[in-house]
């Protein structure tokens, strides 16, 4: 079976950049990168339950913030 195309998500990759972006303009979070890391690794795991190849990386070069 071939794995469902991410573009059928884009509202939820749109979501996770929303996400992101509180985290890097928080002042209350101090360990931005493993926040980012934990949010899109979690993401990652739900997509590919649902039939989705992504890796961690594919997903980050889909979003606005990620360093």
């Amino acid at each position: 079976m071939a794995a469902k195309d991410l573009r059928e998500v884009e509202h939820c990759v749109y979501m996770i950049d929303l996400i992101i972006r509180e985290i890097v303009n928080s002042s209350k979070i101090g360990d931005k990168r493993y926040a980012v890391d934990k949010i899109v690794d979690c993401f990652r795991d739900i997509l590919r339950h649902e039939g989705y190849a992504v890796t961690s990386p594919a997903l980050k070069q889909k979003l606005v913030y990620h360093d």
